[in-house]
């Protein structure tokens, strides 16, 4: 009914949306004939093409239809989202090629593995298998007009009689993926038919062309799915990979749009680019840009190449075809919505027209494959011929991974290394190589013990594996000298995202590039260790069980039992009882502290193990060896059941809201309240003992003021994240933290400060002279002695702060030393990678701790003399290491040099956590990502308390 409505409303306005400028009525296939027994698109959808956005419903029509209407198309799915839409993608060629699908995919996948196929069979295959391409579309849910353009698209090849399309499908294999956010897609058209009035809106500043919070550029749990090509965590991710890799495609399009007054970009990309991209690459997107520049200067619509989009992180849809061997092309088309935009230059660009660029980009680049078939497949194969070639660029290198006893943090590794397909082997005896850690060490040997892990650089996806792993790609020295220029000239940079990714990095495994190939005799296919099976070890124990810390379910374990009402106890020191030792962190259930709680404890115990996969093991005597620490001990701290809000909704950064959303939800399967941040001064805070503020809650939390810190101070646990805990760390805030530019004037005490924690680690002393019954027997150590406070006046701090900040990294990998005593560390080694994206730095002192900081210190014989780092000494015979992959000019790096990544103080009866950067960034990083679950299970048993008996 209301559709009909519609219609007839837009009957009437039909002068008014000409007035406006609303027409585009030029032909998407002038000239060409179509099968009459095959639906139109306007046939299935009820409107005109281009009119307005499809929904996934009616994309999910159209596809269904085709696949049983033509003998050149078939449907197939590759997962499911979150939301529970089906992925779809649809498979276009001539009727014979149809028929032989599984035949080309075979020969495929013989081409991509070349080692051992003779010349000639490769000849034969590369003559009788057509080339393909993969068109995707829409991967970001609120750029809109490429899966209208994707339908219009199948529909042609689906349906076009002309010979020309049917010449071409004899010799290409079209994959039409045409919504790779359903989720996005459908919330964002939600909103928009909610911002709907009775008139055309073609001001792009309205809200009709906005949205609100959190849009739809992002899936279920708000991930930019354009960024997580390397890591895998999202089912659309990890179906489309699956579905793409078997193509081998060496076409790959990825199909977006970008602000309403742009025109249209399309590849080549600019610097930085990816070292590990093939030769052939760039001459063949050149190819691609010209035919399709060309298409658009006869229809005179503007475009560019290149400006704004490098092609440095391998995380986009784009280059991890490329990384493949493919061809991979972006597209960027202003996008306008619904209606239209009203352009500065005084015209209206309409959906429909944009639509048609999009599929006119779409018909010509699939266009050029086809021309270009025999010399792509050609390159294609090559490249891959280069990635196992004895003499390749990659055969003498393989990345070596040390198992721990993290085993959920091995698994999540092993897991993306099979998602794309790279050959792992183990190590059955022991191996040394020499090689670089992840430091950049350089070592003459690295000793490796059966059980480790080896990958080959030397395989079939050889650029995909060294994009994912290698430690330290470097840009080029050209590209750093205009980026340098940009920062200081216009405080502008050209990297587009962040430059430091390495896997083992960010899942904080101990990892080394070994400069060898993979050995032989020594190893064999990699196979997951079978560890023992979750639950309980025995049926009874007399003391209770023990589970290991190290683990990453640990946490989430302790979270579930706690709340079901099993008390469990934290062991802030490793301990061996009996024949078994176990890890800082490790978990405690005592048969003692169950009185009063859940009956069947021991059954709920058991059973909730199991389901996390890890064991819990009979305690038959609670006394450690020697000094190590005893069950009644105060080593083993009572834990509280963490009742966690999370702060959301507009102004909340949804980027870092959903990477911790889906941290506690989707990974961990752990209740938490999601609370609108600008309902936080209103709600009764008495339901938690924890609140989480992700980036962006700044003026929520000062808003909050006398409520949020009297609730802190009778036992919350508060933990701030980015901006958030920016804003709070200032003289008045809620912290005792504060930010390096406020307290230039006040540096000695936090320069003290970082002495002293070194002093504690590093001081020797004489034991006789402490005997000595003389007082001036010694002289007092003191850890400044020696140290050069004298910093300058103010104003020239100021100068250096501000110079400096302009330098601050978009997104890199630094080392960080972890405190060894502090319970936030547990679970971590005496180094943590931290991705650095932030221009707060963070600084504490006195009785705001530092869990975590920035640099690792080491011995250094070269350097006799001490020295500063910013704005803290480095000491005679010590280096601070710092930089561990990606961009960090010199001046960023001495303004951060030794700042907290991490702070921790006591407020009352409670206590303030500050994470300078998202540990949960992307959902990726399960280094840091184990710290915050640290704080937000641990923290209200630890460092905050609450009234014996709540």
């Amino acid at each position: 009914m209301l559709r009909t409505v519609m219609a007839c409303f837009l009957l009437l306005l039909g002068p008014l949306a000409l007035a406006q400028g609303l027409s585009y009525d030029e032909p998407f296939f002038p000239g060409s004939s179509h099968d009459p027994g095959i639906s139109t698109p306007e046939q299935l959808l009820g409107f005109p093409a281009g009119e307005r956005p499809a929904t996934h419903a009616e994309i999910e029509r159209c596809l269904r239809v085709w696949a049983e209407q033509s003998d050149r198309a078939a449907l197939f799915t590759h997962g499911e989202t979150f939301e529970g839409r089906t992925l779809y993608h649809m498979v276009i060629s001539s009727p014979e090629n149809m028929s032989r699908l599984d035949q080309i995919q075979a020969d495929l996948a013989r081409l991509a593995d070349p080692r051992g196929l003779p010349d000639a069979e490769a000849d034969g295959l590369l003559a009788r298998t057509p080339a393909v391409a993969w068109m995707a579309y829409a991967i970001h849910g609120d750029e809109l007009s490429s899966s209208d353009a994707a339908l219009q698209a199948a529909w042609h090849y689906a349906s076009c009689t002309d010979q020309a399309v049917k010449d071409l499908l004899e010799h290409v294999v079209i994959i039409i993926d045409p919504l790779m956010n359903p989720d996005g897609r459908d919330r964002y058209l939600g909103q928009l038919r909610e911002m709907r009035g009775a008139l055309p809106i073609v001001d792009d500043q309205a809200r009709m062309h906005g949205g609100r919070w959190p849009r739809g550029r992002t899936n279920h749990y708000l991930f930019d799915m354009n960024r997580d090509w390397v890591f895998g965590v999202n089912p659309e991710t990890r179906g489309r990979i699956g579905a793409a890799s078997p193509w081998h495609p060496m076409l790959f399009v990825d199909s977006h749009e970008m602000e309403p007054q742009d025109t249209y970009l399309f590849t080549p990309s600019r610097e930085p680019l990816n070292p590990n991209y093939t030769e052939s690459l760039q001459r063949w997107l050149g190819v691609l840009a010209a035919d399709q520049s060309a298409a658009f200067d006869r229809h005179g619509w503007r475009y560019y190449t290149g400006e704004w989009a490098d092609d440095w992180y391998p995380g986009y849809s784009n280059a991890w075809a490329s990384f493949r061997g493919g061809i991979g092309v972006l597209w960027e088309q202003a996008g306008v919505d619904w209606y239209g935009v009203k352009r500065a230059e005084g015209r209206v660009l309409t959906y429909r027209e944009s639509v048609h660029h999009q599929l006119l980009s779409t018909l010509v680049n699939i266009g050029t494959l086809a021309a270009h078939r025999q010399e792509i497949e050609r390159a294609w194969f090559e490249g891959r011929k280069a990635c196992v070639a004895e003499d390749g660029p990659y055969a003498g290198r393989t990345f070596a991974i040390v198992p721990n006893a993290n085993a959920a943090r091995v698994a999540a590794f092993v897991d993306v290394m099979r998602l794309q397909g790279f050959e792992m082997y183990e190590l059955t005896g022991d191996f040394t190589a020499p090689g670089t850690d992840r430091l950049g060490h350089e070592r003459e040997t690295v000793e490796l013990h059966a059980g480790a892990i080896l990958i080959p650089n030397g395989q079939p996806n050889a650029n995909l594996l060294a994009a994912m792993l290698e430690f330290d790609p470097r840009m080029k020295t050209e590209f750093l000298a205009k980026e340098r220029h940009e920062l200081i000239k216009r405080g502008e940079t050209k990297i587009y995202d962040i430059t430091g990714w390495s896997i083992p990095m960010l899942e904080d495994l101990e990892a080394y590039e070994l400069r060898c190939r993979l050995p032989e005799g020594v190893v064999r296919p990699y196979a997951a260790p079978s560890g023992p099976d979750g639950g309980l070890d025995a049926p009874d124990a007399d003391q209770g069980w023990a589970i290991d810390g190290a683990d990453d379910r640990t946490p989430a374990l302790a979270m579930e039992l706690t709340l079901a009402g099993v008390r469990v106890r934290f062991a802030d020191e490793a301990f061996t009882w009996g024949d078994r030792a176990f890890a800082r962190g490790s978990l405690v259930v005592a048969r003692e502290d169950q009185g009063g709680g859940e009956a069947d404890w021991e059954a709920r115990l058991d059973r909730t193990c199991r389901e996390r996969g890890l064991r819990a093991w009979t305690i038959r005597t609670g006394l450690g060896a020697g000094e190590l620490a005893d069950i009644g001990g105060e080593h083993f701290h009572l834990l509280a059941p963490p009742r966690i809000a999370v702060l959301s909704e507009s102004p909340i950064d949804p980027s870092d809201f959903g990477s911790i959303w889906y941290t506690l939800d989707a990974r961990y399967g752990l209740p938490a309240t999601y609370l609108p941040a600008e309902s936080l001064g209103s709600a009764d805070l008495r339901r938690y003992n924890v609140i989480v503020a992700p980036g962006g809650a700044g003026d929520a939390l000062e808003s909050a003021g006398d409520d949020l810190r009297r609730w802190i101070e009778s036992g919350g646990t508060l933990i701030a994240i980015g901006s958030s805990a920016m804003s709070i760390a200032h003289e008045g805030g809620l912290s005792g933290a504060r930010k390096l530019e406020d307290v230039l004037e006040g540096l000695d005490d936090y320069e003290i400060a970082v002495l002293r924690e070194w002093a504690a680690e590093a001081e020797s002393f004489d034991a006789e002279k402490v005997w000595s019954h003389g007082a001036t027997g010694s002289t007092p150590a003191f850890p400044w002695a020696g140290v050069d406070l004298d910093r300058g006046e103010k104003e020239e701090l100021e100068r250096r702060d501000v110079w400096e900040r302009q330098f601050m990294p978009p997104g890199t990998i630094v080392a960080t030393r972890a405190d060894a005593k502090h319970w936030l560390t547990v679970g971590c080694g005496s180094e943590l990678p931290v991705l650095f994206s932030s221009e707060g730095v963070l600084m504490a002192k006195g009785e705001t701790e530092a869990p975590f900081r920035y640099g690792v210190l080491e011995d250094d014989g070269a350097a006799t003399e001490a020295r500063r780092a910013g704005w803290c000494t480095i000491p005679a015979g010590k280096e601070l290491r710092l930089r561990m992959s990606g961009l960090l000019w010199p001046e960023a790096a001495h303004r951060i040099a030794n700042a907290a990544a991490v702070t921790r103080e006591g407020v009352g009866r409670g206590q303030i956590i500050l994470f300078a950067d998202s540990p949960t960034f992307r959902a990726a990083s399960l280094g840091t990502t184990r710290v915050f679950m640290n704080a937000a299970v641990y923290g209200p048993g630890l460092g905050a308390s609450a009234p014996i008996g709540r």
